[in-house]
């Protein structure tokens, strides 16, 4: 698999105006769902993502994936899984389908983290047909239990 990270630098107004494109793509595009395939011809895998006091997490269904056909790229505060899924039996000729549920081809999925993570810390790994990445959140972001004094005896 490959793991790559990229950080991207942006001015000011430029950021806010990338963020906020990238924000309408991913609300836009119709490819947030497994069933649909953008239009780069590119299906998306289902995506998981949650958040632990530690970390953000995020798990693709990658049925039937090599490893080494698995990259995952990370761009500042988008992470990109992406690849090409071929099909399983190498099937040739002219086929008749009565029921076609699994994509193959190229796919795509750009998560959008809602937090700050430590990229130089970002683990992959995938087993039994998911890709689990963890992301760990850096030290000063960890919820941490808050003190509280008791004013009333002062």
């Amino acid at each position: 698999m490959k793991l790559r990270y990229q950080r991207v630098s942006y001015s000011g107004s430029v950021d806010a105006g990338r963020q906020l494109e990238r924000m309408l793509d991913y609300l836009l595009d119709a490819s947030r769902t497994s069933a649909a395939v953008n239009g780069r011809g590119e299906w998306r895998p289902p995506v998981d993502m949650y958040e632990t006091d530690s970390e953000l997490a995020v798990h693709v269904e990658l049925a039937g994936m090599n490893e080494d056909d698995i990259e995952v790229i990370l761009f500042d505060d988008v992470l990109v899984i992406k690849g090409e899924r071929k099909p399983a039996f190498g099937v040739a000729g002219n086929l008749t389908y009565y029921e076609a549920g699994v994509r193959y081809g190229r796919y795509r999925a750009e998560v959008f983290l809602p937090i700050t993570v430590e990229a130089e810390q970002v683990e992959a790994r995938y087993e039994n047909g998911f890709l689990r990445i963890r992301l760990p959140k850096p030290s000063s972001i960890r919820l941490r239990p808050a003190l509280v004094s008791d004013s009333t005896n002062g």
